[in-house]
């Protein structure tokens, strides 16, 4: 981040600056300059006052957009980090639950779209350019499933990369998917699609590879991998707030996807010996064949697809 918007007279002492009682009684501060040589002084006074009040604007632009403010003279780029930063007070990247099928002024749907970077240059910046993510080599194996090593990669799963190479990656890799980070050790890893990780399963590779391969690591995705990128996709998933080290859902990078789960609990059900009729709890002792009742008094049917909580369907919007 960087502010190229820079206080004017900034070390002046007072020696060529009017005071600000001086400048408050000065009589061309009220009607302005008039003909003849201009006053250093009152000059320098002007200038300095209006710089401090701009660079530490451009300081709170910055702020809340994570980006920078560059003397390049680009009113589009400025006028928009003006507009999504004062259209509702919150930083950019923010994201907001709304409680009608509405987009608001200076925000997107969060539904992993791609979208341009010119256009969104702020939303670009938080979301991609200011996270400190740079390119690393790696290498990989020709297998099923594949595995990549990377010394020390720091991953901990579900890490989103994007990969390049300076020579042809393996069948089943590619440059313009979006890959998530299976851990297996502090040196290695697999891939997965977002398919694979619905499925459970993992990238395999096949042919022939050449040259240098690296990968990027980005939050949310980076689109065609030149002018656009993605906004978060959280239709249809809980929000779980970041661990940052608590320790009740530990080792999980931010913006990584974890899939439901069940945790370890007991039914009872009904049974019926082989050799008799009596009933109990399944495993209990006593020896003996057991088989379940097919015609238990109770029984635990699943008619759904996840276990969830009661809930309400809100639409995330992501701040731009």
């Amino acid at each position: 981040m960087s502010n190229e918007i820079l206080k004017f007279c900034e070390t002046s002492t007072g020696t060529n600056l009017l005071t600000q009682a001086e400048y408050l009684a000065d009589a061309q501060r009220v009607i302005g300059n008039q003909p003849g040589i201009a006053r250093d002084k009152f000059v320098n006074k002007v200038l300095r006052q209006s710089s401090f009040i701009s660079k530490v604007f451009a300081d709170y632009l910055i702020q809340q957009t994570g980006g920078t403010v560059l003397d390049d003279a680009n009113d589009a780029v400025l006028l928009e980090k003006i507009t999504s930063t004062f259209a509702t007070g919150l930083p950019i990247a923010s994201i907001v639950d709304m409680t009608i099928p509405q987009i608001p002024t200076g925000f997107l749907k969060c539904n992993g779209a791609a979208i341009s970077r010119a256009t969104y240059p702020a939303l670009f910046a938080a979301l991609v350019t200011a996270q400190p993510y740079t390119l690393q080599t790696f290498t990989v194996t020709i297998a099923t499933p594949a595995v990549v090593t990377k010394t020390a990669h720091g991953f901990t799963g579900g890490e989103r990369l994007r990969l390049s190479t300076t020579g042809t990656l393996p069948t089943g890799l590619d440059n313009t998917t979006d890959y998530f980070v299976f851990y297996v050790d502090v040196n290695t890893f697999r891939l997965q699609t977002m398919s694979n990780v619905l499925a459970k399963t993992f990238v395999n590779t096949s042919s022939s590879q050449s040259g240098t391969h690296s990968y990027i690591r980005s939050l949310w995705g980076l689109g065609d991998g030149s002018t656009t990128f993605s906004v978060p996709d959280l239709r249809g998933v809980f929000r779980r707030s970041w661990d940052d080290g608590r320790g009740i859902d530990p080792s999980r990078a931010i913006a990584s996807l974890q899939l439901d789960m069940v945790g370890p609990h007991e039914h009872n059900v009904l049974y019926r010996t082989s050799g008799g009729g009596g009933v109990g709890n399944l495993g209990a002792a006593g020896g003996g064949s057991y088989t379940v009742d097919s015609n238990p008094t109770t029984q635990i049917i699943g008619i759904q697809t996840e276990t969830t909580p009661k809930n309400y369907a809100l639409m995330p919007v992501i701040k731009f």
